[in-house]
């Protein structure tokens, strides 16, 4: 153990280092390089000086780089708060003050968008150095020191706002479940690219979910007040969806020329609806985003497939348009067919029926049949059971048979579907023509 003496008394001083024999501690004339005792020698020795009263002692100021960023109290303005706290005054405000030094660095960050981090006390950086300098270790300091701007530099180029509404768009731009986040794979990409990114990624599912639920409402906003600056009407596209996980999802896509006259889209909504699938039912879903984007009297046309509810959906919703906002539409001139689900029923019809008096059946049908059901619906219906009853026995030479009845066309479809069903036809087929296949029909599900 080293000792001081101050005047008459003898003061122990602990330290990390053994004594060593003054034989073998070299002097300052011996070498030029300072150790660990020299360091520690050269602070300032206690005054020798005794008073009757004990001196009074200063509080060492501690968080130098927050308080770099405050003030003393001028004037008349309080020295202390109600605890006895030296208060400190931020100089980019009026009046603002506080004793806290995580308190102050809060208030910069949040008010004045400053991040400051604290490094080391003095007295630990002065140890530090001692001990570096005793084990000659200054060239890895210089080399920590470089690291340390290194890493400061990669992470100044993070820009965390950015980086997290970056995040949230993958997630749902490209259908991405929610523990996306934590993916290892996902990290070791960021981390090649920035081994300081983990920083700022997410990392917990329902912080990725609240992250997309705050940006949803923040461009909400922002396609009402471009909704509300169109040029034209706003023109919907509506449909009932089942999805495959047994959920019906009502959706409703806009369409409107903006301010500047261009053609613009957004989804609306895409809603799951319960229990009942009506008319009635959508309506009511329908006047619920007419609510909240406040379009009652922008509402132009409709475009919606050939389905019976969907005459029933228009109708209500005139009412109901004309009750809650007085706004007066014509549901059969507002509603415009979908001409892709038109020409995909016309060829299911015409390629897939028994015979020429099934179709006019269902037509005859569905003229005399209630409001209630369209002749699509039961086209399709009649189509299935004509389907299913299909048999060697039942066909007849003047049968249309779907496929087989239009010569060269269905000759090509029942080899593509061959050629389909086996890998190794597959292989033959490559191998033949390699940057030609077959394609075959689309089994799109309209209704």
């Amino acid at each position: 153990m080293a000792s001081l003496d101050v005047g008459d008394t003898s003061t122990r001083a602990s330290s990390p280092f053994p004594s060593l024999p003054e034989s073998t501690t070299p002097s300052a004339e011996q070498s030029s390089t300072p150790n660990a005792l020299s360091v520690l020698q050269r602070r300032s020795a206690p005054s020798s000086s005794t008073t009757s009263e004990p001196p009074t002692k200063r509080r060492m100021i501690r968080a130098e780089n927050t308080w770099s960023e405050f003030r003393d109290p001028e004037g008349d303005e309080p020295v202390f708060d109600d605890k006895k706290r030296r208060l400190h005054y931020c100089k980019r405000c009026l009046k603002w003050a506080n004793s806290v030094s995580s308190n102050a660095r809060y208030h910069l960050e949040k008010k004045h968008h400053m991040t400051v981090v604290e490094g080391p006390t003095p007295h630990y950086r002065e140890t530090q150095r001692a001990i570096d300098l005793s084990f000659k270790d200054q060239e890895e300091k210089e080399k920590q020191t470089a690291t340390e701007k290194q890493q400061n530099i990669l992470r100044n180029a993070i820009s965390r706002k950015a980086f997290l509404e970056a995040q949230c768009l993958l997630i749902t731009r490209r259908r991405l479940p929610r523990n996306f986040v934590n993916w290892p794979e996902f990290h070791a990409l960021l981390y090649a690219v920035n081994p300081l990114s983990p920083e700022v990624t997410i990392s917990a599912p329902n912080t990725a979910s609240a992250y997309i639920e705050k940006s949803y409402q923040r461009y909400r906003e922002t396609v009402k007040q471009t909704l509300h600056k169109s040029r034209s009407l706003i023109h919907f596209s509506v449909d009932l969806w089942s999805a495959p996980s047994a959920k019906s999802l009502f959706g409703a896509h806009a369409q409107w020329v903006d301010g500047q006259y261009k053609l613009r889209k957004a989804l609306l909504g895409l809603r799951q609806i319960t229990f009942s699938h009506t008319g009635e039912n959508q309506a009511a879903y329908f006047m619920d985003i007419v609510r909240d984007f406040k379009l009652a009297h922008l509402v132009g046309y409709f475009t919606t497939d050939n389905a019976g509810p969907n005459d029933t959906l228009l109708q209500s919703l005139v009412k109901n348009l004309l009750v809650e906002y007085g706004v007066r539409i014509n549901p059969k001139k507002r509603q415009i067919r979908c001409l892709g689900h038109i020409i995909n029923l016309s060829l299911s019809a015409f390629l897939f029926a028994d015979n020429k008096t099934a179709l006019e059946e269902v037509l005859k049908e569905a003229i005399e049949e209630e409001e209630g059901t369209s002749v699509c619906e039961l086209l399709i219906e009649k189509l299935k059971t004509l389907k299913g009853s299909k048999g060697k026995k039942n066909k007849k030479k003047d049968d249309f048979t779907g496929w087989r009845s239009i010569g060269a066309l269905g000759k090509l479809h029942n080899i593509a579907v061959h050629i389909k069903t086996s890998d190794i036809l597959s292989d033959h087929w490559r191998q033949l023509s390699p940057n030609l296949m077959l394609g075959i029909d689309n089994a799109t599900r309209w209704n």
